[in-house]
C-alpha cells in the first residue's frame, strides 16, 4: 500500500496534478509513511522531469509545471517532518528573492524548488 501511495505522489508531479499531489501527500502521511521518502518520492518526480528537460524531452514549461506541483505538496510533507521530530540534512542555506509581482518570480520558483530537491534549504 506505501508503495502504491508514493508511485501515485511521484505520478501526481510528473502529471502536473497539484490537487492530486496535495492529496497523496496527505495519504502518505495519514498511512503512518516516513515523510523522508514521501520527500524523496517528489524529488525522483522532478528529477524525472529535469533529466527529460536536459535530454530534450521536456521543455521549461514542463518544469514550470512540475516545480508548482512541488511547492505544493511539498509543505504538507515539511510539516510532518517538523512535527515528527525528523531533521532534515542540507548542503547549505539560500537566499533567494525577486521583486514582488516580477515576471522573474516563475524562474525563481522553478529554481528554488530544484535547489530545495537538490539538497539545499531555500529560504
Amino acid at each position: 500500500m506505501s508503495i502504491e501511495i508514493l508511485e501515485n505522489l511521484r505520478k501526481a508531479v510528473i502529471q502536473y496534478d497539484s490537487e492530486g499531489a496535495a492529496i497523496w501527500a496527505k495519504k502518505a502521511i495519514e498511512k503512518g509513511i516516513d515523510p523522508m521518502k514521501a520527500l524523496a518520492a517528489l524529488t525522483d518526480a522532478i528529477r524525472q522531469i529535469g533529466n527529460g528537460y536536459g535530454r530534450g524531452e521536456f521543455f521549461l514549461p514542463d518544469l514550470v509545471g512540475a516545480a508548482k506541483v512541488m511547492t505544493n505538496a511539498t509543505p504538507i510533507i515539511e510539516e510532518e517532518i517538523k512535527r515528527s521530530g525528523k531533521k532534515r540534512e542540507f548542503l547549505g542555506t539560500i537566499v533567494i528573492g525577486t521583486v514582488y509581482g516580477d515576471i522573474h518570480s516563475i524562474g525563481k520558483t522553478m529554481v528554488a524548488t530544484l535547489l530545495t530537491v537538490e539538497g539545499f534549504e531555500v529560504i
